[in-house]
């Protein structure tokens, strides 16, 4: 019996353990499951994610899509014709200008006014176009009951309408040699007519050196001169620097005093200094040759990417477009681009137009001339789009031409049909979301690219006269009041900083941001510290008078004041500076900056000369 009972308490033992067991191994299951569930969760919902941001590159390259159809189909279809249309009104309206190679009279306007008088007759919003089908029908219907006369010479009528008929012909067939000749050489001048067989041909690379030398100087100057400056002001500048440096070799042996007073009144005087450098580099390092190579065109001092384009284009006839201010109008109109000048995105989009019409054999350095001049002219802030060249294959025009004849309806075959104005409508539905447009469309063309308001920064401008004299006594208020012109001589500082006039010979001055009129003998004193000059009697400063200066980015509010330092005291000035008389200082201003203060200074001088006399009288 006791051998049973162990052996009953044995299997209830090991039936324990099993179930323990099973039980153990039933939650490792399960938690196996759960984590098994939990790494299948997570990938699932990886996968969810990576689907999403699939769905959504997906959307975005259809997007994308839409708009580039939308902005960028009509001008690939018709580049070709595009550009044989717009050549085709440059050879006949083009400016006439020296580097151009263009001989005199020169002509810094476009003759667009025969073209306005052809298109807009007035006479056509008076009267309606005359029928010529019905008179003519009306003419013969008259004349079936006239009778010939007998003697009237049939021959010499037979004659004289063959003549007409064979001259109408001969019309055609010019035409058709036109469109043929256009057809693949849409740039050579001599395929068009007499005005285009004038226009100066491109210089090939295998041409003589000379030549290349002279064409790239006269362009490199023009493109210069060109920024930030409105052509009828380069002209005669052009003209006057021409005749005295020919070259690029006469320019590079003079020196800078004598660039700048050329330069004067052109303004961005730190162009004139890169110039001078530029040159140099061009004469020592490529024997007065510039080089066909955007890249190192750029590494030429003061070059950058659109003045490197330009030689490129005129002088190698490379396959580009000069993109500036001209080009984004034109660029944003023809393609119903509506975003703001100065973005990024208008900037790449006016690159991808460009890439898109540079496709083909062309001559580029016309083309781009042809851009420039429409944009002056016609596609401006103030657009003639009825007769515009491009009219026909711009879109913003296609859109308010179509908004403007919805309403205008004919009947052809007893259906009503709408009539648009042109053949090239391409569909009007902008995409949503596109990403080269703002929000906001709805804009008058003339108001395209959209343009950011600027205000101009504004900085007070302290200017310090100061001048030299042997006297002590002449520091005094009394004495200074009593100021003859040209008896003293005048502190000139050479400018080394790299702002607005850079290497100029200005008189000394500061600028602060907050000014006071009570301050200004700590800020005068500071700068005379500055020029290791002292001035014997802090009270000394004369105050002159103060104008606005406006630059085209900021306003300088000037304050001119006068002092008088001693000999003995201005020895270590520390900066390359001249003391020079008031009648020779022509020679050290080169900006109307300097003008306006020499030119206040005498004005204030000579009124308390009028007073001072006025009171002794």
């Amino acid at each position: 019996m006791g051998h049973l009972e162990s052996n009953s308490k044995l299997k209830k033992s090991v039936d324990q353990n099993d179930k323990q067991i099973n039980l153990g191994n039933d939650k490792k299951r399960k938690k196996k499951g759960e984590k098994k569930g939990e790494k299948n969760g997570g990938k699932n919902q990886e996968k969810s994610k990576h689907i999403e941001q699939k769905i959504k590159t997906e959307n975005k390259r259809i997007e994308q899509n839409e708009a580039y159809e939308y902005h960028y189909n009509l001008i690939k279809k018709n580049s070709f014709i595009l550009k044989k249309s717009l050549l085709e009104w440059y050879y006949k309206h083009r400016r006439k200008l020296p580097w151009r190679n263009d001989q005199p009279p020169y002509t810094t306007n476009i003759n667009i006014q025969t073209q306005i008088n052809k298109d807009c007759d007035i006479r056509n919003y008076f009267f309606k176009a005359r029928d010529n089908t019905k008179l003519n029908d009306e003419a013969d219907t008259k004349n079936e009951n006239v009778v010939v006369n007998k003697n009237c010479d049939k021959t010499l009528t037979t004659e004289i309408t063959n003549t007409i008929e064979e001259i109408k012909e001969s019309v055609k067939n010019d035409q058709i040699e036109t469109a043929n000749c256009l057809d693949n050489n849409i740039l050579k001048s001599e395929n068009f007519n007499k005005q285009i067989e004038s226009i100066p041909k491109l210089i090939d690379q295998n041409e003589e050196t000379e030549k290349l030398q002279l064409r790239g100087y006269q362009i490199y100057i023009s493109e210069v001169m060109l920024q930030q400056t409105k052509v009828a002001t380069v002209l005669n500048f052009y003209l006057k620097w021409m005749n005295k440096w020919p070259t690029i070799f006469d320019l590079v042996k003079s020196n800078l005093d004598d660039i700048l007073t050329e330069w004067k009144g052109l303004g961005y005087y730190n162009r004139a200094k890169n110039l001078l450098d530029c040159c140099k580099v061009v004469v020592n390092k490529y024997n007065g040759i510039f080089p066909n190579d955007l890249k190192l065109l750029k590494e030429l001092p003061g070059i950058g990417n659109y003045t490197a384009k330009a030689i490129s284009i005129h002088l190698y006839n490379s396959k580009d477009i000069c993109v500036d201010t001209n080009i984004i109008r034109i660029f944003s109109r023809i393609t119903d681009t509506i975003n703001y000048h100065g973005s990024t995105i208008l900037a790449q989009h006016s690159e991808e137009v460009s890439n898109i019409l540079c496709t083909d054999t062309c001559n580029y350095s016309d083309f781009n001339q042809a851009l420039m001049d429409l944009g002056s002219s016609i596609c401006n802030s103030s657009p003639q789009c009825s007769i515009c060249p491009l009219n026909k294959y711009c879109l913003i025009y296609s859109k308010e031409n179509y908004k403007n004849v919805k309403n205008k309806r004919r009947k052809i075959n007893g259906k009503i049909k709408l009539e648009l104005e042109t053949d090239q409508q391409s569909n009007l539905d902008h995409p949503n979301n596109c990403t080269l447009c703002v929000k906001d469309r709805n804009v008058d063309i003339k108001l395209v690219p959209l343009a950011k308001l600027k205000t101009k920064k504004k900085k007070n401008c302290l200017i310090l006269i100061i001048k030299k004299s042997d006297t002590y006594n002449d520091t005094t208020k009394e004495n200074q009041n009593k100021d003859q012109l040209d008896n003293y001589n005048y502190l000139m500082v050479k400018n080394t900083d790299s702002n607005l006039f850079s290497m100029h010979y200005l008189f000394p001055f500061i600028l602060i941001e907050d000014f006071t009129p009570e301050a200004y003998s700590m800020h005068l004193n500071s700068l005379l510290t500055k020029l290791s000059l002292n001035n014997t009697k802090s009270d000394s400063f004369i105050y002159i008078g103060n104008f606005k200066h406006i630059f085209s980015h900021l306003i300088y509010d000037t304050y001119i004041y006068t002092c008088i330092v001693h000999n003995s005291e201005n020895e270590n000035i520390g900066y390359e500076h001249v003391w020079i008389k008031l009648k020779d200082i022509k020679d050290f201003m080169h900006n109307s900056f300097c003008e306006n203060i020499v030119e206040h200074y005498k004005k204030s001088v000579n009124e308390k000369k009028a007073i001072i006399s006025e009171f002794f009288e």
